[in-house]
């Protein structure tokens, strides 16, 4: 619903009252997406297999979750600031990021809520390393990338093959202890887990696009796309006019689709059930890292209420 809330006050601003509302009773109309439409334009697939891609989502859905950690909405006195600085430094110098890796991931997300943080309503202590400023400059050069006209769409090929210049041009390499590559493997399988789950239902049943927005040919570099997108047609025409314009799918992401409980693909082994011991631990790390979270909640109200009495007259 936002998303055709904001389409529909772009073209208010271009277009009158009467034609807004002749364009209104016909968006729906003009866009009948065939079952090979949602098949093809489908961005929720198989990910790569090859070692070097696999290895790049290992490592960065590992940081993102320790940075989501750590930092959002704030850190803690006595957290491992060096952890989170050279995880951030990872990622400012990686050459191997593709489009598909930071959808699939959330890692921008994450990012860009690391950069909000330090305003009057999220405040945060002081922090060595400049952490904030850097995931404000890494947000933007991704931010920057992603309007650039040759960004791929999620159901081309080149999302998943182009890799993106990376912030800050120098040799960096991750390392990690023993009991950080072992946290690293766990956090990699459980993401991997969820996500190939969710896929799976999406692969046998392709969802319908959020919305839709219009398009030019000159925003739509790929031949193959501009063919399969739906042609805007508008009221009391009797063919899709110039066919100058077309419709553009919006997907939301992976995280946000709703999957039915406990479906699995016809072809899927049985789930592994697990262990008692298993189910114990994944309780005890729910319980600690809600307290965190709530202790994370806590000592930022006491720093906007530390903010606001200092800056009263």
């Amino acid at each position: 619903m936002n998303v055709f809330r904001s389409f529909f006050k772009i073209l208010k601003a271009k277009n009158p009252p009467q034609q807004m509302a002749q364009m209104a009773q016909t968006v729906r109309a003009s866009i009948n997406p065939s079952q090979d439409f949602l098949q093809r334009c489908n961005p929720f697939k198989d990910l790569p297999d090859d070692p070097d891609t696999v290895n790049t989502f290992r490592e960065v859905s590992y940081i993102k979750a320790k940075l989501g950690y750590y930092l959002v909405p704030t850190s803690l006195p006595g957290d491992d600031y060096a952890l989170c600085s050279k995880l951030l430094r990872s990622l400012e110098t990686r050459r191997e990021l593709t489009w598909l890796v930071l959808d699939e991931t959330g890692v921008r997300d994450t990012i860009q809520a690391i950069g909000r943080r330090g305003n009057p309503r999220e405040p945060i202590p002081e922090e060595p390393f400049d952490l904030t400023q850097r995931a404000r400059a890494l947000a933007a050069h991704w931010t920057a990338l992603a309007k650039l006209p040759e960004h791929p769409r999620k159901w081309e090929a080149a999302f998943s093959t182009q890799h993106q210049p990376p912030l800050i041009n120098e040799e960096f390499q991750l390392e990690l202890d023993s009991e950080q590559t072992a946290n690293l493997e766990k956090e990699y399988t459980e993401w991997r887990t969820r996500r190939d789950e969710k896929a799976a239902y999406l692969k046998y049943n392709p969802p319908h696009p959020t919305g839709y927005v219009q398009a030019t040919r000159d925003q739509v570099p790929v031949d193959e796309t501009w063919e399969l997108l739906p042609w805007v047609i508008f009221e009391g025409a009797a063919s899709p006019n110039d066919g100058s314009r077309r419709w553009l799918p919006i997907y939301t992401s992976l995280v946000s689709q709703n999957i039915p409980l406990g479906w699995r693909a016809p072809d899927a082994p049985p789930p592994r059930q697990k262990t008692q011991e298993e189910k114990d631990q994944w309780m005890r790390e729910y319980r600690e890292g809600t307290e965190r979270r709530n202790r994370q909640y806590a000592f930022q109200k006491q720093l906007r209420k530390a903010n606001e009495r200092e800056q009263r007259p």
